[in-house]
């Protein structure tokens, strides 16, 4: 599932089932294996969302929604 699908908690939960089983079934290909390393991504993503969505073109969300959520996961899975 991508997380551009997400749009309820019942979409978000089905995300994160999803994310959980591309990391067993991929981790290779992901950066942050490890939950601190994870972690760490994830808040330095966070941190530089809107530089994210002004540079794709999208709009910075002004409140986070299931989909942003997932997206942030996402993000971290691969963020540097």
């Amino acid at each position: 599932m991508d997380a551009e699908q997400v749009r309820s908690k019942a979409d978000f939960l089905q995300f994160m089932a999803a994310l959980q089983q591309d990391l067993a079934d991929n981790s290779p290909q992901w950066e942050n294996r490890k939950l601190a390393d994870y972690l760490e991504a994830l808040g330095r993503w966070v941190e530089d969302m809107e530089g994210y969505y002004r540079n794709t073109g999208q709009e910075v969300p002004r409140q986070i929604s299931w989909r942003v959520f997932a997206s942030i996961l996402r993000a971290a899975s691969i963020y540097e």
